[in-house]
């Protein structure tokens, strides 16, 4: 009975001594799971974090691509309404420009009647003149005389716009 009996109590030490490891190794291992807890709580926290920035990002770039397609549009309305704007006012421009060159053609019809007797008479002595002198010195004379006419009749002293207005 001694004999069983110490062997019973080296297996209780026994099993004690590997209950003690197991304790231990449990205690390490609650450890280990609550660090474990925590590093995937923590990773939880992140990943909801970054999902929330991430739709703010989506959002906001959403946003900023409306936005972007209504300035694109505002702008493309806004050269169409200039685009017509000039338009308009080219044609206005135009009108007024023509109405002034018929009204001052009509004016200068009236008013060169008189002038245009004095510079014949100019003209034809000028011409008997000439006629005396070289040739030449006849045609540079001329053209000198009918520009100064031209200007004296029109009262306009650039030349480009003189002949724009001969071509018209």
């Amino acid at each position: 009975a001694l004999t069983k009996f110490n062997l019973q109590l080296s297996k209780n030490s026994k099993m004690r001594e590997e209950i003690d490891i197991l304790r231990i190794e449990r205690s390490r291992f609650d450890q280990l799971y609550k660090r474990l807890e925590k590093e995937l709580l923590q990773t939880r926290k992140e990943i909801g974090i970054v999902i929330d920035e991430s739709s703010a990002a989506y959002d906001a770039r959403d946003e900023a691509q409306t936005k972007m397609l209504q300035m694109k549009e505002r702008a493309e309305k806004d050269l169409n309404q200039h685009t017509a704007e000039i338009k308009e006012l080219q044609r206005i421009i135009d009108h007024d420009r023509r109405l002034k060159e018929f009204m001052g053609t009509k004016t200068q019809e009236r008013s060169i009647s008189e002038e245009v007797l004095d510079a014949r008479r100019r003209r034809e002595k000028e011409e008997q003149e000439r006629k005396k002198r070289d040739p030449t010195e006849d045609t540079i004379e001329t053209y000198e005389q009918a520009f100064q006419q031209i200007q004296s009749v029109t009262g306009e002293d650039d030349l480009d716009i003189l002949v724009n207005k001969f071509i018209e």
